[in-house]
């Protein structure tokens, strides 16, 4: 440091130092003297028990200061003792980690921390060097030297105080108050390290009001803990600036800035990206750029973070905002936050808001972002002609398209037909059809013409018709989607292939819930199909379908057309896993699975594997229906595993068939059985209770005995009381001795 010929080289420490100057510039230094502190100021009791780390504060870190002094200047040079754990303290402690092998690197994790393992290297040193000084005879008093040195400079500074030379670990110290730096006079106040400057207090404060431009230079990096404020006047930083709260009346940063708050004016004269970062927490932060053209930019990132403007903002440049979203174009809705409805490339006002949507998604862009809020639409909103397009809303129940009263059509749907685009999405939104108001006819969405669509998160309620009709669109997938109410069918698969599936509620359909027609080889998987008016899943037609975890409610009048679920016409190889079937109080259908062959079609070869048929206060119902029409035909198909309601009738055959079901190893409904029986000598007949769920179609008869006097032996009636519990076996006449038999029975195709 250098004034009317005084030279400071050395490490300065303001601990509490507040220049004034009324017409005279004064201020104390504190030169960094190694501290006069002495092992035998730690108490003899004290030892090391609580951890101490940077930023600390505390007695226990002046004694880990003196005792760190004490090893000498190869652990801790500065030898300072002012009971602040900062930088050169943890630097110290990683040398004493090092020396005494605690930690094997200055990269440790521990480095520079001192925990249980520290602590204890730590009370052992203390405890020998107690040792060795108790044993050293007693040395007599030396004079301490002053810690402080005060140098008043002339009244009037005619010139710059300038501090040159590179100080180590350079910083104004002001522990627990404001650390003020004022420069009343004529002069300025410079400052100039290679190593960075650091400010410490809780308030720094820079009052220049008097002074020329540049008030005070500081032409290094700097750090600010706590708050920045500036009194009138100008500051020049000459590096980087890294500080909390910054308040300023004009500033200047030759390099960059990061703060976590600003008021006032700040000039930045670097046009490296980013200029200016504002922190808002731990990750959301604020980068402002300013290129040499004059182009700024905002590129905010996180979740929260948000720029707001107070009072009139001019720029004479370009102006690029990057709020952080995804989205290509986002469209806000009518009834949106102010907020979103500032970011939005396009705003609604709650009349035709398709033109809005429309005139965003004709951009050519791949992704279009809806807000929340309700967009009421008089039209359909048309796909693009594009691969891989979006159209997303901010929440399956939050963004909601609402059909206008006379609405005619569909909701959404690709904007040509005959034409096929790939891997399109649609997502997190809801279509309200508005169906008590739209007496022509809506549905939903209509899938054909996009391939390898992905439809997610999707709310549909009140259509017309259909929630959701797909045709020619192969590998769509399904996943989180509702449709309640729909007028029609809730989703209707018409003569396409590939689809998947999960998670999908159908609910309160006029017609079926799910409808799968022609085409086939879907995978869905969790479906719930609940009070639905007719059916509650049809196959028509359709093969290889295997559809997983099945629930289904049916509902509604007494007619052919509400099961649980139907299997007709030429539907072949179809597997249902895990069907579960359970109406409700005012189901009146006769039947929960139906099998039904039209004429000329062939039903054949499907399975349901596990579940369970409910039918606890529906007297007289039955589980299983087959039925044909004209020269229709059911042939192998099998249910297995699956519990039956003995309140239920299992089966009733219409068709008059053999080989149309076989049913093996449900629970509740016996399908075979076996056993042995005995004709007795004087004898020609006995009843066998074969104990199947009702009368067996086949019964096997396996001599185990000679006929005797007898020719023949035969099952003469398959239900003998009937009421569905035992056949009877008769040989032609008395046989002369008892005759034995093996039997089996089964119902159905049973082996």
């Amino acid at each position: 440091m250098k004034t009317k010929g005084l030279k400071i080289t050395e490490f300065f420490n303001f601990s509490k130092w507040k220049a004034l100057f009324l017409g005279t510039f004064l201020f104390t230094l504190f030169l960094p003297l190694v501290s006069s502190a002495q092992l035998s100021e730690i108490p003899q009791d004290f030892s090391f028990n609580d951890a101490l780390y940077l930023g600390l504060q505390s007695e226990g870190v002046t004694y880990l200061q003196i005792l760190l002094k004490e090893l000498g200047p190869d652990i801790y040079p500065e030898a300072l003792v002012t009971g602040y754990y900062g930088s050169l303290t943890a630097k110290a402690v990683t040398n004493f980690q090092l020396e005494y092998e605690v930690v094997s690197s200055s990269s440790h994790p521990a480095a520079g921390y001192v925990g249980p393992l520290t602590r204890v290297s730590l009370n052992d040193v203390l405890s020998d060097l107690r040792k060795t000084e108790e044993e050293q005879p007693l040395q007599p008093e030396q004079p301490q030297e002053s810690p402080t040195q005060t140098v008043q400079v002339d009244q009037t500074v005619k010139g710059d105080l300038t501090v040159e030379e590179n100080i180590k670990a350079s910083r104004l110290y002001q522990e627990n108050s404001d650390l003020i730096i004022n420069t009343l006079g004529s002069g300025n106040l410079m400052f100039n390290s290679a190593d960075g400057l650091h400010l410490y207090g809780s308030q720094v404060i820079i009052d220049s009001t008097s002074l020329q431009n540049p008030l005070v230079y500081i032409d290094s990096p700097l750090k600010i803990k706590g708050s920045f404020a500036q009194a009138d006047g100008s500051v020049t930083f000459g590096g980087n600036v890294s500080a909390g709260t910054l308040n300023t009346s004009n500033l200047t940063v030759s390099g960059t800035a990061s703060l976590s708050s600003l008021s006032g004016k700040l000039t930045i004269t670097d046009t490296s990206s980013p200029q200016l970062t504002l922190k808002y927490d731990s990750s959301d932060y604020l980068d402002i750029s300013i290129a040499s053209d004059g182009t700024v930019t905002f590129n905010t990132t996180g979740t929260s973070p948000k720029f707001v403007f107070s009072d009139d903002v001019e720029i004479s440049g370009d102006l690029t905002a990057k709020t952080g979203r995804t989205a290509t174009y986002v469209v806000a809705a009518s009834d949106a936050p102010s907020h979103v409805k500032a970011q939005a490339d396009y705003v609604c006002d709650g009349t035709a808001d398709e033109v809005e949507i429309q005139a965003a998604i004709d951009t050519g862009e791949k992704l279009v972002q809806l807000s929340e809020g309700t967009f009421s639409l008089s039209s359909t909103l048309m796909l693009p002609d594009i691969d891989g397009f979006s159209l997303v809303g901010s929440g399956k129940r939050n963004t909601i398209l609402f059909l206008e009263d006379g609405f005619t059509g569909v909701g959404i749907r690709k904007a040509t037909q005959g034409t096929t685009n790939y891997y399109q999405r649609i997502g997190f939104l809801t279509i309200d059809g508005n169906k008590d108001n739209n007496p022509n006819g809506t549905r939903g969405i209509e899938t054909s013409g996009l391939e390898k669509l992905q439809l997610h998160d999707v709310y549909i309620v009140d259509t017309k018709t259909d929630g959701i009709y797909g045709a020619s669109s192969k590998i769509v997938n399904l996943n989180n989607i509702e449709v309640c109410s729909a007028g029609g069918n809730g989703i209707y698969i018409y003569n396409t292939w590939g689809w998947t599936g999960s998670e999908i509620l159908i609910r309160d359909s006029s017609s079926q819930g799910l409808r799968i027609e022609f085409g086939g080889e879907h995978i869905l998987t969790n479906l719930s199909l609940d009070m639905n008016w007719k059916h509650q899943l049809i196959l028509s037609s359709t093969i290889r379908n295997q559809l997983t975890n099945v629930w289904s409610s049916p509902r509604g009048p007494g007619d052919s057309n509400n099961a649980g679920i139907s299997i007709i016409s030429n539907s072949t190889q179809n597997t249902i896993i895990n069907l579960n079937i359970r109406p409700v109080s005012d189901w009146e259908s006769p039947y929960l699975v139906e099998f039904w062959a039209a004429d000329g079609s062939t039903l054949s070869k499907n399975t349901i594997i596990g579940g369970s048929f409910y039918g606890g206060g529906f007297p007289s119902k039955t589980a299983v229906r087959l039925s044909k029409s004209g020269t229709g035909v059911i042939a192998d198909n099998y249910i297995t595993g699956v519990q039956f309601d003995t309140a239920l009738t299992p089966v009733s055959d219409a068709t008059g068939q053999t080989g149309t079901i076989r049913l093996a190893n449900n629970i509740g409904y016996t399908t075979e059985n076996s056993g042995t029986g005995l004709i007795a000598d004087g004898s020609t007949s006995i009843k066998v209770a074969h104990g199947l769920a009702t009368v067996p179609t086949r019964v096997q008869i396996t001599l185990t005995s000679s006929l005797g006097n007898a020719s023949e032996i035969y099952v003469s009636d398959k239900d003998i009381d009937v009421d569905g519990t035992k056949f009877q076996v008769d040989v032609d006449i008395d046989p002369g001795s008892d005759v034995t038999f093996d039997w089996r029975a089964a119902i159905g195709e049973g082996n």
